[in-house]
């Protein structure tokens, strides 16, 4: 069965920029530079793990210590296609201006209920003498966790001896804080 895609532009369409296509700070750079897409995005995958140990003379083996999460780098493979030079560099100029926040949200169309915190810290080559080129951007997570973007609602019931309870169920990979409030209705 063939997925339906609507090929007349209204102002309900949404643009459809493929699915690693992310938002920064809100904004698409679709949107924001002319001729520019995402073809692709890795760094997101399987999250890297600095181990500490202690090596102990004549003890075969070592010592575990603890584990360690390093920063994360996202490198972004992405096109820029202009018909002139000068719609070249202006496409380069818009680039730079959006990338030029710090602690950026990224928000990705393939995981859009998640967000990464990232920087931009290095680029790839750009080929020389030509308006349409491939290359590829870097975005330095100092934090290496994805977050939520959605803060989820857990509500108390009373149980069988007439305690109020509240189960919260963290889907996540790592252990998060809770925040609650309690609002008493008469003495405790």
């Amino acid at each position: 069965m063939y997925s339906f895609r609507d090929t007349v532009k209204t102002k309900e369409t949404l643009e459809y920029f493929g699915s690693e296509a992310f938002t920064i700070n809100g904004e698409y750079l679709e949107n924001i530079v002319p001729g520019y897409r995402t073809l692709s995005v890795s760094g997101r995958e399987l999250l890297e793990s600095e181990i500490s140990t202690l090596s102990i003379s004549g003890i075969d083996g070592e010592q575990y210590l603890q584990r360690r999460r390093p920063a994360r780098i996202l490198t972004i493979k992405y096109q820029i296609n202009a018909d002139t030079c000068v719609e070249f560099r202006e496409a380069f100029n818009l680039l730079n201006k959006a990338l030029n926040a710090e602690e950026a949200q990224l928000i990705f169309d393939d995981e859009p209920d998640k967000c990464f915190y990232g920087t931009f810290s290095d680029t790839g080559d750009v080929p020389d003498g030509r308006n349409k080129i491939v290359s590829t951007f870097e975005m330095y997570c100092s934090d290496p966790y994805k977050h939520s973007t959605t803060e989820k609602t857990f509500r108390a019931a009373e149980n069988a001896s007439g305690v109020m309870e509240a189960t919260v169920t963290n889907s996540g990979t790592e252990s998060v804080p809770v925040s609650y409030d309690i609002v008493h209705n008469h003495e405790n």
